[in-house]
């Protein structure tokens, strides 16, 4: 799942009516992270 993916799906499931924080995004985002995919801060930062 690329980053952009992961934030559009966080977003949806979140469902947040006054939107979804970055910080929210982000735990989201690493706790349905593969194992085998290494966190990368600063990709995540340019896809959001």
């Amino acid at each position: 799942m690329s980053y952009k993916a992961g934030i559009v799906a966080a977003i949806t499931e979140l469902k947040d009516r006054t939107g979804s924080s970055s910080i929210a995004i982000k735990k989201h985002m690493q706790a349905n992270l593969p194992a085998d995919k290494k966190w990368m801060n600063a990709t995540f930062l340019a896809a959001l």
